[in-house]
């Protein structure tokens, strides 16, 4: 199952060739991040076409990622 990424009304597909376990720590330490810092930090994605996107996330900015429950939740598995 590839990651996908909502952001500001589009979706992404991210790229399955990283993994999906990559994908999900590294949205949520950026995420992380820009919330504990205060500041906007670009969330840098490759794309399962081989596109990349330099998105901008901004402290509190609202965005999905849809993944095999066990990765997004944990302490459920």
């Amino acid at each position: 199952m590839a990651v996908q990424l909502h952001y500001n009304g589009s979706v992404f597909d991210l790229d399955s060739n990283r993994g999906d376990a990559f994908w999900v720590k590294y949205i949520d330490d950026t995420v992380q991040a820009v919330n504990d810092g205060g500041v906007p930090l670009p969330l840098g994605i490759n794309l399962n076409d081989g596109r990349g996107a330099n998105l901008w996330l901004f402290p509190g900015t609202p965005i999905g990622i849809v993944a095999a429950p066990e990765l997004l939740f944990p302490a459920d598995a």
